[in-house]
Formats: structure tokens, C-alpha cells, sequence
């Protein structure tokens, strides 16, 4: 883009700045506010309402459980939830794709949910928002981690968020999980034949917080929502789903959680009226 100004019929001052268009699906990774990833979670997109009807199902077999976000204030619960949708994800029979060496810093284009579904095939940042789509649709508050060269996901146990959208601290992350605020898994096992359990990939994800020099952020997308950073736009290209989806594999069952601790006092949880920005943080004990 070229600005000019004239004064008198001669130029005074002129600037010649460069404006990178990106494709629709493109994300721009770490050089330019990071937090726009928030964008590319697609909790209306038409195949998320498929996985989170399998996930439902998956959770009346299970006790008689339903996909309720944070209602009955009980973590458990939440877990179940949060299971159920990785293992209808788990059912799809996806294959993993390598991602650019480089997406980091200079991002990549990132498959919707129904591209996933029709294509088979998805890289780890792919994944990641795939289940925060689902994640964010059934009323939770879902994570995206980002490491150097990877991402993986995340999901609070209790309706709370980071202060800020981008969270660069992954100490402050591994406190929340070992508080049993939070639970953070690796994704590209949900394009494995074999199938992992959530638990094993909750220590998976665990293991790369542990690395903290290859940490970049963590993702908070209901604070990025609280700050103004929708969805993508729907886009109408009507990508058949079906014969894929009929093939899917029976998904696993869903696994009960792990024994949490007790919440200690400091838990910050959110009151509705937070969620619109305009009320109060409320402190609970347990």
C-alpha cells in the first residue's frame, strides 16, 4: 500500500507499506497476534455437530451422562464430556499429515472440521482445532498449546480462562493441571489405528509443558472470545461427509477420570454474566 500527500501539486510525503493478504484457511502463526488462531475454532461448522452426536451418544451408554458444558459444577463430568469427544474423534479413522517445518512463525493453513472429516488426513494444529471446535460447541472452555513445531490440546474442568488470550507462562499451565483445574493431551494420537487412551495422552501433552524452552503459548479461546475474536465465517462448499463417516470405526469407550484433587480455594470460576463482560470473578473453595 502506497500513501501519498501533495501539497501544491507536489509530493511532501509518501509511505510505501506492505499488506500480506492470507487465504481464507491461513493462519499467520507467532509473527502477527497469535491469538487470531482463536478464529480457525469452528464450533458451527456442520461436522462438529456430527462428532458431538456420536460424543452424546457415547455418554448415555456411559452412566447416562449428557453433553452439558460446566452445569452440574461437578469436574468429573466435565471429563466424561471431554472423553466422549475424543473418542468420537478418535472413531473417524483419521491419518496424520506432517505440518511445515516452520508453521510456528509462519503459521499454515489450517483444515475445518468437515474438510478433516471428508479428507482423512490432518496435521497436529489441524487436530488441535478440530477438537477445540468440538471442545467450544459443547460448552467448554478449550485450549490450543503451541510449541516450537507442534500443537497439541487442552480443556479447563472448571469454567474459568487465563487472564489474557495468548498465555506464555507453561509453569503457570502445569500448575493449573496439577491443581486439576485443567487437563492438556497430545492430539496426533487420535490418528493412530491403534487406540490411545485420553489418559495416556493427558501425559503425553504433559510432557511437552515440560520442555519449557520449546514452549511458545497457550491458547485461551473463551478469553479469546470474551475479547472480541470470532469464528471464521461458514463457508458453503458442501463437502460430502457421508461415505467417509459410515466407515468410521466403532469409537472407543469412554474411560473414567482420574482420581483429581480437591480444588484449593484459589480456583477462579466464572460467573455467567463474565462470559458478556459484565460481571464479577467469583472465588470458590471446592
Amino acid at each position: 500500500m502506497i500513501v501519498q500527500v501533495h501539497a501544491g501539486g507536489a509530493e511532501i510525503a509518501r509511505i510505501d507499506h506492505p499488506i500480506e493478504v492470507l487465504a481464507y484457511d491461513q493462519w499467520a502463526g507467532t509473527r502477527a497476534l497469535p491469538e487470531l488462531l482463536a478464529a480457525f475454532s469452528l464450533p458451527n461448522n456442520p461436522a462438529v455437530d456430527r462428532l458431538i452426536f456420536q460424543a452424546g451418544e457415547l455418554l448415555s451408554k456411559s452412566g447416562g451422562r449428557v453433553m452439558n458444558g460446566y452445569q452440574s459444577k461437578n469436574r468429573e463430568d466435565v471429563w466424561a464430556q471431554i472423553a466422549a469427544i475424543y473418542s468420537a474423534v478418535a472413531g473417524a479413522r483419521l491419518h496424520y499429515s506432517e505440518p511445515p517445518a516452520s508453521f510456528g512463525a509462519d503459521g499454515q493453513k489450517i483444515r475445518t472440521p468437515d474438510r478433516i472429516l471428508s479428507g482423512g488426513v490432518a496435521t497436529c494444529l489441524d487436530l488441535t482445532m478440530l477438537i477445540a471446535s468440538c471442545l467450544e460447541q459443547a460448552g467448554l472452555n478449550p485450549l490450543a498449546l503451541v510449541k516450537k513445531g507442534h500443537a497439541w490440546a487442552g480443556c479447563w474442568l472448571i469454567n474459568t480462562t487465563f487472564p489474557s488470550p495468548i498465555y506464555d507462562d507453561s509453569q503457570a499451565v502445569r500448575k493449573r493441571v496439577a491443581s486439576g483445574e485443567l487437563v492438556v493431551f497430545e492430539t496426533t494420537v487420535l490418528a493412530r489405528r491403534q487406540a490411545v487412551s485420553l489418559r495416556a495422552a493427558h501425559e503425553a501433552g504433559l510432557e511437552h509443558l515440560r520442555r519449557e524452552e520449546e514452549f511458545l503459548f497457550a491458547l485461551d479461546i473463551k478469553r479469546a472470545r470474551i475479547e472480541q475474536i470470532r469464528p471464521l465465517p461458514i463457508r458453503g462448499e458442501g463437502i460430502a461427509q457421508e461415505e467417509r463417516l459410515s466407515e468410521a470405526a466403532q469409537p472407543p469407550a469412554i474411560e473414567p477420570p482420574p482420581a483429581l484433587p480437591p480444588l484449593d480455594g484459589e480456583a477462579i470460576l466464572l460467573d455467567e454474566d463474565v462470559v458478556a463482560g459484565t460481571g464479577n470473578l467469583i472465588q470458590v473453595g471446592n
